[in-house]
């Protein structure tokens, strides 16, 4: 019955949650659509709504947070928990619920739809050879895949969407539609996203059109040749497959451990003491979190940390403060 209860609660707050920070990451996107040019209304909708399944993988930790922060209280408030509480119930039923939702939204976002978040028309940097290499406006290096190209004497054509990766190393991919394709070999591209190859965080579409100039190669760089650029391509492949699967596995475990640890926040949050105080040091608890999460996730495609071991260490990190911190707040009631 009272699993049941928060299952309910919990669940319509988290929808009303994600319909608020849906329409914020819209804004943007929205702001930036006032100043293009008249286009069909589908294709407005797609390139307003394709950036949400990758900002949700990066909020949704904050977001659960949020949900937990706002739908507990609100039951403290009423004195249903009061009575739980006084009727000798322990705070696991409530960490149980809270792992439920947790676990259901989690798993939808890392299992079904994982490849919402997928940059679409890019080719995956592990399984391909570096093709011909490009350089834009900024000076940003670029390279087409070999599989990119391979079957078009002429390389892309007009209209195709074409994905390339950053050189060095591959950690980001471009893609976008060719709008043309110049006699020297230059190729422009219009509605361009960025995508963390690793993470899979897509940038927003970019209005204007990018400009791609052909280069002969790599200034500084000497490519491997033979077995060794084999074995190297083999190498790097397989890395960088280990640290996205590691990264989609320990995502869920990420989000359930973040759940539970502002559990005790809002449990504590009855109306009586310090409320207005503990909702602000909660909201600034999921605000920092993000933070924090952003952050690692710089610093791990940046090449500080392996993101192999990285990401499942963290996400185990997180999944055991959680019951740890609910532990002593239920010896501190006791």
């Amino acid at each position: 019955m009272l699993t049941r209860r928060l299952l309910r609660v919990l669940t319509g707050y988290s929808a009303a949650v994600a319909l608020v920070l849906s329409a914020i990451m819209l804004v943007p996107t929205l702001m930036e659509g006032l100043n293009d040019p008249p286009e069909e209304s589908r294709g407005f909708l797609h390139r307003v709504l394709a950036p949400l399944p990758s900002l949700w993988l990066t909020l949704l930790p904050t977001a659960l947070m949020l949900t937990v922060l706002i739908a507990v209280p609100r039951l403290n408030l009423r004195g249903e928990i009061r009575q739980w509480r006084a009727a000798g119930v322990s705070v696991w039923p409530f960490a149980l619920s809270t792992t439920l939702i947790a676990l259901l939204i989690a798993g939808l976002m890392a299992g079904p739809f994982w490849t919402w978040t997928q940059p679409k028309g890019a080719s995956l940097v592990e399984a391909v050879n570096i093709g011909p290499h490009f350089i834009d406006e900024h000076g940003e290096l670029w390279a087409l895949p070999v599989s990119a190209t391979a079957a078009q004497s002429d390389g892309p054509s007009a209209g195709a969407v074409i994905g390339l990766f950053s050189l060095p190393p591959a950690r980001r991919t471009l893609t976008g539609k060719v709008a043309a394709v110049h006699a020297d070999g230059t190729i422009v591209l219009r509605d361009t996203q960025v995508t963390a190859n690793l993470t899979r965080e897509t940038g927003p579409t970019r209005p204007l059109p990018v400009r791609l100039t052909p280069q002969s190669g790599v200034t500084g760089q000497t490519a491997p040749t033979g077995a060794d650029a084999a074995n190297s391509t083999q190498s790097q492949g397989q890395t960088r497959v280990f640290a996205g699967l590691g990264y989609r596995l320990s995502y869920p475990a990420l989000v359930i451990g973040l759940s539970l640890l502002i559990l005790p926040l809002a449990l504590s949050i009855d109306g009586n003491r310090w409320t207005l105080l503990k909702i602000a040091a909660g909201c600034l608890l999921a605000l920092n979190i993000l933070f924090v999460l952003l952050m690692t996730d710089a610093l791990a495609r940046a090449g500080f940390w392996d993101e192999s071991w990285f990401f499942p260490l963290r996400g185990a990190m997180a999944l055991g403060l959680g019951p740890l911190v609910l532990t002593l707040f239920e010896e501190r009631v006791a």
